[in-house]
């Protein structure tokens, strides 16, 4: 996600003291919440741990052929061609949003696609354009062209929200909300043709141009109508969690964010050193740290590699 004040990296401060929130004597686990607020209706979600599986069993599995499954992610090849394709049966073209974290290693010349919709209509193309974002619908027959720039060898998050009884897109691109698009009396064309069942379907693979992305995609979630600005926003915000337990300090966040890594000061002075932490692990569906709280006092932020 898009940094708090830098545009390079979403860094949330914290401050472990003496008045942190106090518990009893707990397990680790049970420090962890619990339980979480409604969520919006997330219709499918690919997590590539190790699998192409959805994890709500509402599609079928993504279709892999010459791609890597390691580290929780998928690893896509530069040089050869390659398939990992998810089709969503139950996807609406009339509304939905479609989220995916990825981290490219190359750019074709001159552009590379990011995530296409449909291998027969490309009605939805979300892509970079000489390093820069863009969507283009209906094969390419409407572009709209973003100032925003995507780094090479760094992870991202993209999310696209289509309403057509709205006319309306919503996208962000590491937490920056992109400047909206309004259609007018825009339908996929796909929609009453033979292929509209099958171009139910998202891929990195651009099959009309042949463009594709290289490097690593991870985390594809389909909901099943256009959220909102504030529920993307809260859906994907970056923050750390504490809690204090006599001396030990728990600080944790989902595992399946992906890319970021955990980093520790003892100050805040313009001359401080962020030094990586190594020591989280995963429990249950969390990162965590257990620091024994030998400094009194430490700061913790989360950096997007």
């Amino acid at each position: 996600m898009r940094p708090l004040g830098d545009e390079s990296q979403r860094i949330r401060y914290h401050k472990i003291h003496t008045a942190c929130l106090l518990v009893g004597l707990v397990t680790l686990v049970n420090l962890l919440p619990s339980s979480t607020p409604a969520q919006p209706p997330l219709l499918s979600y690919f997590r590539f741990e190790g699998n192409g599986l959805d994890d709500l069993a509402n599609s079928p599995p993504v279709s892999l052929f010459n791609v890597t499954l390691t580290n929780g992610a998928i690893l896509l090849p530069c040089t050869n061609f390659y398939t990992a394709t998810a089709s969503i049966p139950a996807l609406s073209y009339t509304s939905f949003t479609v989220s995916l974290d990825f981290n490219p290693s190359t750019f074709d010349p001159p552009g590379t696609s990011i995530l296409s919709g449909g291998p027969a209509y490309r009605w939805l193309v979300l892509a970079a354009y000489a390093g820069q974002f863009r969507i283009a619908l209906n094969n390419w027959n409407l572009v709209y062209a973003f100032t925003n720039t995507i780094a090479l060898n760094q992870w991202h998050t993209l999310v696209c929200a289509v309403d057509l009884p709205a006319q309306s897109i919503l996208s962000f691109l590491d937490g920056q909300r992109l400047q909206d698009i309004h259609l007018q009396n825009f339908s996929f064309e796909v929609v009453g043709t033979s292929f509209e069942q099958s171009d139910k379907a998202f891929s990195p693979w651009n099959f009309g141009d042949a463009s594709r992305l290289c490097g690593w995609v991870d985390n594809l979630r389909v909901y099943s109508r256009a959220l909102s600005p504030t529920e993307i926003a809260q859906l994907y915000a970056v923050n750390l969690s504490i809690l204090r337990s006599g001396g030990t300090t728990l600080v944790y966040w989902p595992a399946d964010w992906t890319g970021f890594g955990l980093q520790s000061a003892n100050s805040l002075t313009p001359a401080t050193v962020w030094s990586n932490d190594s020591r989280p692990a995963v429990i249950g569906n969390q990162m965590v740290l257990a620091d024994p709280g030998t400094n009194p006092s430490g700061y913790y932020r989360l950096r997007r590699q």
